[in-house]
């Protein structure tokens, strides 16, 4: 597979004959979506705190919900945004989103990974910072949503239980009631990898070349470009 990056140092094994369940995060994994948001970012800053916030602040912030990006745009630029005024940035930003999200294509292959799933009895999650309404209205709009027997969105959640923390991942393993070596997760933020990684699941990483570095350092077993190398993967590894 061409453009291949592979980034632990751990052996892992995948055989696909073994999986019943596949975790997807959202942004920057089934959409290209993440230069979206952060010109969403760049542009509600410039045009309500006059900021023009640097790019390579929000590349850092890949992964993490919008409350807390905003509240590091804040610190990093002295702008002391109170409870209340971070909130409303979060809703601008979120609105801004859900317009723009909608008119993204899903990855190449993405779509042929559902069906490659669904045909052998595998379900499908999606773990995402992204706001239940913003998959909901995505997934629904092409008529998908019934692809995922679970959706979590850690937009509203505590810190603690937001990505890096496993604990996205160990409440949906819980919930389709299958064990971490059963499971596959598509993550392609560094946050995200540490979650899942945490939670004792074999991860892949969707390959970011802004962000490539601090993803090796996540140790994900591998780097791909996007789900069709996945299928190639996932059936070169059929027992």
């Amino acid at each position: 597979m061409n453009q291949e990056v592979s980034s632990s140092d751990e052996p892992q094994i995948l055989n696909s004959a073994e999986l019943q369940a596949i975790i997807f995060d959202f942004d920057g994994t089934l959409v290209d979506s993440e230069p979206l948001w952060n010109d969403i970012y760049f542009e509600i800053f410039q045009e309500h705190c006059n900021v023009d916030v640097s790019y390579d602040l929000l590349w850092k912030n890949t992964g993490n919900v919008v409350d807390t990006t905003v509240e590091n745009i804040s610190d990093a630029y002295a702008l002391g945004f109170s409870s209340r005024r971070i909130l409303e940035m979060t809703d601008l930003i979120n609105e801004e989103a859900d317009r723009r999200i909608l008119t993204l294509p899903l990855r190449p292959g993405a779509r042929e990974l559902f069906e490659w799933a669904e045909t052998r009895g595998i379900a499908m999650a999606i773990c995402t910072a992204a706001t239940y309404d913003q998959i909901n209205t995505y997934f629904g709009e092409l008529e998908m949503i019934g692809y995922f027997a679970e959706v979590l969105s850690t937009a509203l959640s505590k810190p603690d239980e937001r990505k890096p923390h496993p604990f996205p991942y160990l409440q949906l393993l819980s919930k389709l009631d299958v064990k971490p070596e059963q499971t596959l997760v598509f993550e392609d933020s560094v946050p995200g990898i540490i979650s899942s990684r945490a939670a004792g699941i074999t991860t892949i990483a969707i390959h970011n070349p802004f962000i490539e570095d601090r993803v090796t350092e996540a140790k994900p077993m591998v780097q791909l470009t996007d789900f069709h190398q996945v299928l190639e993967l996932l059936a070169s590894s059929q027992k």
